[in-house]
């Protein structure tokens, strides 16, 4: 008993570390073609296949599926992609108990927050935290990306909501931030009933900075809005992305 679980314990390392190498080096998990039979699987199952050649805890992991589908039979295998992205989910998770360690430790944060719509249209929101973090001597400010937020709304209150419960979800104390950034757009800089006066209703240390890139994205929107050259050469390059884009799908 105690063998064979160390047999599975020693397995699931080495998918554990090929799930970090790959996650590490932005590289995608999984192709067309994911069942064994294929002679060019995603980048998962061909680096395990890669590995079998040298290493032998991989190589009878694969020589035991390949009996066991031969015989008709459906193995254990780990290799499937419903526990490809459970190890990607539990990775991400230590990493980013890792980051929430750093900050408590540091004490003070700041927040960084900026929705966008992903590729299926849902409306997301970033989530950066800044810190410094101070090791003997020296001295570092670090961000570190804690995650996605869903949206179910755009308006000021909302947001504001969604930002204290993921807060409390990190088990972040809010009354410890010391800084908020966001764009220029009025639903989150607003003076009135903005997000930054609703977070300093919790906080009123909390002191909001505009983001210096949305600030000179603006500048540069409006810049070249002035020139005529300009609107007609940008107007001619959306369209011909437009039509690409259209094309291609």
């Amino acid at each position: 008993m105690e063998r064979e679980k160390k047999k599975w314990i020693d397995i699931l390392y080495r998918l554990l570390d090929i799930t970090l190498f790959l996650a590490k080096q932005s590289l995608s998990f999984r192709g067309h073609r994911e069942d064994f039979a294929s002679k060019n699987c995603g980048n998962f199952l061909e680096l395990v296949s890669l590995l079998s050649n040298y290493d032998l805890v991989l190589k009878e992991h694969s020589k035991r599926l390949q009996q066991s589908l031969e015989s008709g039979l459906i193995p254990v295998s780990y290799l499937l992609p419903a526990v490809q992205n459970e190890f990607i989910s539990l990775l991400g998770d230590a990493v980013k108990q890792e980051s929430i360690c750093e900050i408590k430790k540091a004490k003070f944060y700041g927040i960084l927050f900026d929705s966008t719509p992903d590729i299926s249209h849902t409306e997301q929101m970033s989530q950066v935290i800044r810190y410094v973090k101070i090791d003997n001597r020296n001295v570092e400010v670090k961000e570190s990306f804690l995650g996605f937020i869903p949206l179910s709304g755009k308006k000021a209150d909302s947001i504001t909501q969604e930002i204290v419960q993921s807060l409390e979800k990190d088990g972040l104390d809010l009354k410890l931030c010391r800084s908020q950034g966001y764009d220029n757009a009025t639903t989150m800089s607003g003076i009135h009933t903005g997000v930054q006066t609703r977070i300093k209703e919790f906080n009123p240390k909390a002191m909001f900075v505009p983001c210096a890139n949305h600030s000179l994205n603006l500048c540069d929107v409006h810049a070249f809005g002035s020139v005529s050259v300009c609107v007609t050469f940008f107007g001619t390059l959306e369209s011909v992305y437009t039509f690409f884009f259209m094309f291609n799908t």
